[in-house]
């Protein structure tokens, strides 16, 4: 019982500062075009802090053994195409099925991983929380960034692929050669070098290089990096509350990627982790932090690419209300079987 407690008093402040956001845009203080001035910032200076000194601290060396990194990445990529499958289902539109898939899988490590890690397991599960999620925070971006691209890229592909068609019966296929080089084509590989270029990928790039390269950073840096890490979270939230609308038509889709958040990604790990015979308290850590809500960075990242700010909201409100009950019955669970 007292997990669930404890995990209903972790989401609730999150709650209040989406409620203030919404209450700045109800009373006129920021508007639509502030919320987009907020996400842009997020995602070009907050968010890759946040995740550049995430990475620069994180011990790898610590990591238990290749078993564990094959729990922690098998568990995301069997759940990517489990989502993939749902979503064929759950979304009638092809081009808004990568948002449903990134927003299933894109989990809140990085906050509410750690504090339900350090909760639950003190600070060796501390620990644990940081290696995992610089593990998964990683590859959540990946997928979920190249997941939310995958129809534009098709996109392009099949607009080149007929340009080219055209071409070749326009010139009787004399310059075929030629016609593959269209604009579709030039603009579907800048697409592909905007992504690898991004602020995010880059200070994920970047993080990771420094670490295995043992750079010693100045503590001045380390203090930058945490002051403006820290400032993500807020204004992410805040941007969330100024965007949500209540009244949408979306809930069935938000509902079914808070079910698979929530509930079939802790499971799959857990079978998974059972699978590759790992360590009780790796598993207990590991399922713990497949268990948190749909991340805050999901919103930033999707808003950022195009999609609908309310979607990304509300899978977020879903996944964050509903974590407030299942991981505590989850925890309560690995209890109960010795895993922690």
């Amino acid at each position: 019982m007292e997990y669930i407690v404890y995990s209903v008093k972790s989401v609730s402040p999150i709650f209040l500062i989406i409620a203030i956001g919404t209450i700045l845009r109800k009373v006129g203080l920021i508007d639509k075009i502030f919320s987009e001035k907020i996400t842009r910032l997020v995602f070009n200076i907050f968010l890759p802090a946040l995740l550049l000194k995430s990475l620069i601290l994180v011990d790898f060396q610590k990591t238990q053994s290749f078993r564990m990194i094959l729990t922690v990445w098998g568990t995301l990529f069997a759940c990517f195409f489990i989502s993939r499958g749902f979503s064929c289902l759950v979304v009638s539109r092809r081009q808004s099925r990568g948002f449903f898939v990134s927003g299933a899988i894109w989990g809140n490590v990085a906050i509410m991983g750690y504090a339900l890690g350090e909760a639950l397991y003190g600070l060796e599960g501390l620990a644990r929380a940081a290696i995992f999620s610089a593990l998964v925070m990683p590859v959540h971006i990946f997928i979920g960034y190249l997941s939310m691209n995958s129809y534009a890229s098709l996109r392009f592909v099949s607009n080149s692929g007929s340009e080219h068609t055209q071409t070749q019966q326009s010139v009787n296929g004399s310059n075929s050669a030629r016609g593959m080089l269209t604009v579709s084509r030039i603009k579907y590989f800048a697409s592909k070098l905007s992504f690898i270029a991004n602020p995010v990928t880059m200070s994920i790039a970047l993080g990771i290089l420094l670490n295995l390269l043992q750079f010693k950073i100045p503590d001045l840096a380390l203090t930058l990096l945490d002051i403006l890490g820290e400032m993500s979270l807020p204004l992410s939230l805040i941007a969330i509350g100024g965007s949500l609308q209540f009244r949408i038509a979306n809930w069935g889709e938000s509902l079914f990627a808070a079910v698979i958040k929530l509930i079939v990604m802790p499971a799959a790990a857990f079978l998974i982790a059972r699978v590759m015979q790992l360590e009780r308290a790796w598993t207990a850590s590991i399922v713990i932090g497949f268990s948190c809500p749909t991340a805050i960075s999901f919103f930033v990242i999707s808003r950022s690419l195009g999609h609908e700010a309310s979607r990304a909201a509300a899978i977020i409100t879903a996944s964050t209300v509903g974590s407030a009950f299942s991981a505590g019955i989850i925890a309560t669970l690995l209890k109960l079987w010795g895993y922690a």
